[in-house]
């Protein structure tokens, strides 16, 4: 059995990623200490001394989306000219949606705005909770979840669908670096990219879904009066686990697909419910307000650093902190977008994997946002109880105050559970196909992982999830997971150039498996 299970792994990718990890959390089992310490102090180097780098690279991402999009490389076919996709519109852009921002939405839909609100930034000239400060807090949100970060997962997703699709590559992160190393991305030096990937992006996963079964804890003692302990946590995580690796198993085209449907509905309902019920005028207007503040900062969103820190960190803190985030977890979930892009165009991917999760996340922010906002200022009192109870609650007390709360928080737990769910989805599948043998794969073909290796993946995501929670401050973990993102945006600069050099038509009309013959033709 175990031979057999080495015939359908890569070595080279499975094992030292599962090392990696073990060593990381086996380091915070036996001296926490030094690794909240050397984590926070690399974490802080990063945002302080390079943060710089973390936005130009981001910027770079958004300007080079734009010229795919507006460009005639944007009628590139993922799969060739003649490729059909094998899902739904719908389902691909639910699936990556849910995949990409699903679970911080819900976890930080009604807090970010509300410390945004509360605390603006000093540079921006306006006083914490007044007027002004409502549409500058939506429009930093936006900064932190619109366009910039989503831009990241896209510019990796189309360069891994290209090289795989239209190169005849592995569907791994490695393939996209083929026109600067070559053939060494069967080697140990391709292996290592997908191995650092894969590690770091499930340790990155393991805190979110500390988060995740937190919140979900929250829910359970608003709705049942259960206590949210940590055992509850544990045993919300076991119980997920086991439902999403099922849904794994099942397949893209089934469970996956219709976790991630099921969850876009349950978004639109709650949507539907805030701004219907809420008021309407007041939350469109906001939410303009802060589309007009974005528009005016959209830029230097980017690039802005705040030289002389007339903010107190505030860029360090939030914008430079999400890029980073985002640039961590970027390549797990690209690798999915790339697998099911097949089909679809380079002009496609850009508007479904970039556009349309930006535009949602200012739908999203804007109507939540604005609603919670409004709440505060008319004297709810929620950032005080953010303060006192945790982020983790925002949004049930958000709901608390408003018609029919004993419905809205049980679907908005459903739609955190779906989001969790969905979101996992994605990353089991990803990292199966990663760590794959690629003569068990298949080179560019879409067929599923074996379901071995998704049962081990899914099992594993759950147990550091669960040992991320009972070590201690789940943030500390998180912050060593972020570090990643120095290194990951450096290979997210490089995917940006081997992006363009593989879709230069005559590096196509030499090298293309599907549109070399064609490209010489023309």
């Amino acid at each position: 059995m175990f031979k057999d299970f080495n015939k359908k792994v890569e070595i080279g990718v499975f094992y030292p990623a599962f090392a990696l990890i073990a060593f990381i959390i086996l380091w915070g089992a036996i001296h926490y200490s030094s690794l909240s310490a050397g984590s926070k102090w690399l974490m802080n180097f990063i945002r302080m001394d390079l943060g710089a780098w973390i936005n130009f690279c981001t910027t770079s991402c958004v300007a080079v989306l734009a010229y795919l999009m507006f460009s005639k490389r944007g009628d590139i076919r993922i799969g060739g000219k003649d490729a059909k996709s094998p899902i739904s519109f719908f389902s691909w852009f639910t699936m990556s949606l849910c995949s990409s921002i699903g679970v911080g939405i819900i976890f930080w839909g009604i807090a970010e705005p509300l410390m945004h609100f509360t605390n603006p930034p000093a540079f921006l000239g306006v006083t914490g909770s007044s007027p002004a400060a409502g549409a500058a807090a939506m429009g930093s949100v936006y900064i932190d979840w619109g366009f910039h970060p989503n831009s990241f997962i896209a510019v990796v997703g189309i360069a891994v669908a290209v090289a795989a699709h239209n190169y005849n590559l592995p569907v791994r992160i490695s393939s996209i670096f083929h026109p600067m190393i070559g053939d060494r991305i069967y080697k140990k030096l391709g292996m290592g990219i997908d191995s650092f990937a894969i590690a770091f992006y499930i340790i990155a996963t393991g805190t979110m879904i500390s988060y995740a079964s937190m919140q979900m804890a929250a829910g359970i003692e608003y709705m049942t009066g259960i206590q949210a302990t940590r055992t509850v946590s544990l045993i919300i995580i076991a119980v997920l686990g086991v439902y999403y690796t099922l849904s794994s198993v099942s397949g893209i085209k089934k469970a996956v697909s219709f976790n991630a449907n099921l969850n876009f509905g349950i978004y639109v309902v709650l949507l539907a419910f805030v701004l219907l019920v809420g008021r309407t005028v007041f939350i469109v207007n906001l939410t303009m307000d802060g589309i007009a503040n974005y528009a005016s900062r959209f830029l230097a969103g980017g690039i802005f650093m705040d030289a002389f820190n007339v903010s107190d960190g505030w860029v360090q803190g939030w914008p430079v902190f999400m890029f980073a985030w985002f640039a961590a977890t970027t390549f797990i979930t690209s690798n999915f977008y790339a697998q099911i892009s097949v089909g679809r165009t380079i002009r496609e991917m850009v508007f479904v994997n970039a556009v349309l999760p930006g535009i949602f996340a200012i739908v999203w922010f804007g109507i939540f946002g604005s609603a919670a906002i409004d709440m505060e200022y008319s004297g709810a009192g929620l950032m005080q109880i953010i303060n006192n109870k945790g982020i983790d609650v925002a949004a049930y007390e958000f709901f608390k105050r408003m018609p029919l709360a004993s419905i809205m928080i049980p679907l908005f737990f459903i739609g955190g559970v779906m989001s969790f769910v969905t979101g996992v989805n994605s990353c089991v599948t990803a990292v199966s196909v990663m760590s794959q043998n690629r003569a068990e794969q298949g080179e560019g073909d879409m067929r599923e992982p074996a379901k071995i290796i998704k049962i081990i993946w899914g099992a594993s995501f759950a147990i550091i999830g669960a040992i991320v929670l009972c070590l201690g401050d789940v943030k500390d973990i998180q912050t060593a997971a972020i570090t990643s993102g120095l290194p990951s945006s450096i290979l997210i600069f490089l995917a940006l150039i081997c992006l363009i050099i593989a879709t230069n038509p005559s590096y196509m009309a030499k090298y293309s498996t599907v549109y070399g013959e064609k490209c010489q033709k023309d």
